[in-house]
């Protein structure tokens, strides 16, 4: 399973020359004041206050080989190499 599903809406601060936002803040307000305070101390540098909008998650499909005389073997989306 993956990770759990937010039902609350929560925002992030995102500065694209350091990658992904690790920190959820639960309102608005406080991803701003966020954004502020590494503006603050990165002088130059871009934030971004970013609201989460949806949550997409798929279950792994698995596919098992029933034909005789050969092994089964459980398959799932991550054998796929693309």
């Amino acid at each position: 399973m993956g990770a759990a599903m937010h039902k609350e809406p929560f925002w992030v601060v995102w500065n694209p020359i350091h990658g992904l936002p690790r920190v959820q803040h639960s309102s608005e307000e406080a991803a701003v004041n966020e954004a502020k305070r590494l503006a603050r101390n990165n002088k130059g540098q871009n934030f971004y206050v970013l609201a989460a909008s949806h949550h997409v998650i798929v279950d792994p499909v698995n596919v098992t080989r029933i034909s005789a005389g050969t092994a089964q073997r459980p398959w799932d989306d991550r054998d796929i190499p693309f």
